[in-house]
C-alpha cells in the first residue's frame, strides 16, 4: 500500500500475517502458534480432514520449536513471560489437537468418514 495516499479519517488498513511478523524471534514463535491454532480450529469446524491433518502436524512442530526457542533464552523475566504465554497457548492448542484428524492428510475415505462420524457424535459400535 502506498503510504503517500491520503486516507479518510478512521481508515484502517487490513493486515496480513506477514505484516504482524516482527523480526523478534520470540514474538514470531508465539504468532506462529496462534496462527496455527486458529487455522486448526477452522479446519476442525469445517470437518476438513486433509487440511486438519496437515495443520495438526505443523502446530505440533511449532509448539515444540517455540518450547526449544524459549528454553534457549537467557534466564530472566522475559523467559518466564514467554514460557507462561506458551503454556497458555498450549491449553488452546491441546483442545484443538484432540479434535483434529489423527492421521495423514491423504487418509483413506474410511478413515475420513470415521473421523467425521466421531466429530459429529455418530459413533457406531465396533463389529462383533
Amino acid at each position: 500500500m502506498n503510504d503517500d495516499v491520503p486516507r479518510p479519517p478512521g481508515f484502517q488498513q487490513e493486515r496480513s500475517f506477514a505484516d504482524v511478523v516482527t523480526g523478534d524471534v520470540y514474538e514470531n514463535a508465539i504468532a506462529e502458534v496462534v496462527r496455527l491454532i486458529l487455522e486448526l480450529t477452522s479446519a476442525n469446524e469445517a470437518l476438513d480432514y486433509p487440511n486438519g491433518a496437515r495443520i495438526r502436524a505443523e502446530l505440533e512442530n511449532a509448539l515444540q520449536e517455540a518450547q526449544h526457542t524459549f528454553e534457549a533464552m537467557p534466564d530472566g523475566p522475559a523467559r518466564v513471560a514467554a514460557v507462561r504465554r506458551l503454556d497458555g497457548l498450549r491449553i488452546a492448542a491441546e483442545r484443538q489437537l484432540k479434535r483434529a484428524p489423527p492421521g495423514e492428510p491423504n487418509a483413506s475415505p474410511r478413515e475420513v468418514d470415521e473421523w467425521k462420524a466421531r466429530r459429529l457424535g455418530h459413533v457406531s459400535s465396533p463389529p462383533r
